[in-house]
């Protein structure tokens, strides 16, 4: 009796480690699945190995929880547009009210928004260190927008900038006449209105400046007969690109008749 238990044990110990060394030599070759199975089958009753194959067999999902994303990016804050201040023509101390009033005057009436440099115009009272504008003791001396995208008519208030020495406005698409009150300028010494869409009569007051040493009048669409004695002198003089380029017969046949 007591042999045969001994036989018996000596039998399941061999079988238990043929079965390992069967299982360690197969691990080389086959997948970690198929050993679990293996293993269940040869160690495990029938009724665990039906539990164990149900729990296994049905692959669950161990994804970690996809969570929604989160849009970290920092939102700015809104900032407000400044309020551009309006110029006091009345209480700046740079020019005389009447000087700032006639620069409002021209950027108002040749659209000064639309400019391509307009710096200062109608937003401080600095009148001074606006864009194209030089002063002299307290007063308007030169005013330099040439190129500078002013589109309408040259309002009659520039006549009040009496000290001005220079008005360049050329190449740009003014348009309409030439106000007699330029005449006024009687300290203007080089008038630059060449290159516009100006048009009708040259005012006959322009004779007044007898301190132009250049009047550039040419590419507008001016009427170019022109009968006054004193404006002919005067163009003659000081307004060479209209002699030169402006059907000068038109000027020869007018200083016939007027003769």
């Amino acid at each position: 009796m007591r042999s045969s238990a001994h036989r018996l044990r000596s039998i399941l110990i061999h079988t238990l480690i043929g079965g390992l060394l069967t299982l360690l030599i197969a691990a080389l070759f086959v997948s970690p699945d198929y050993l679990f199975h293996a293993a269940v089958h040869a160690l495990a009753p029938a009724s665990v190995q039906a539990q164990i194959f149900t729990a296994t067999a049905t692959p669950t999902d161990t994804t970690a929880p996809t969570s929604t994303p989160v849009d970290t990016t920092p939102t700015a804050t809104p900032t407000s547009t400044p309020t551009a201040t309006t110029t006091d023509c009345a209480t700046q101390t740079d020019v005389p009210q009447a000087e700032c009033e006639a620069l409002l005057a021209l950027y108002t009436a040749t659209n000064g928004p639309n400019w391509y440099y307009s710096a200062g115009w109608g937003q401080d009272d600095a009148i001074c260190s606006w864009y194209g504008v030089s002063c002299t003791a307290g007063h308007v001396t030169r005013l330099d927008l040439y190129n500078n995208r002013l589109s309408g008519s040259i309002p009659p208030e520039l006549g009040s900038l009496t000290n001005l020495t220079e008005l360049d406005l050329y190449y740009n698409q003014l348009s309409g006449s030439i106000p007699p009150e330029l005449g006024s300028l009687t300290n203007l010494q080089w008038l630059s209105l060449y290159n516009n869409q100006l048009s009708g009569s040259i005012p006959p007051e322009l004779a007044n400046l007898t301190s132009i040493f250049g009047a550039y009048l040419a590419e507008n669409d001016l009427i170019t007969i022109v009968t006054d004695q004193n404006l002919l002198d005067w163009l003659d003089a000081r307004a060479y690109d209209w002699t030169n380029q402006r059907v000068p017969q038109d000027l020869l046949v007018a200083k016939t008749a007027a003769a």
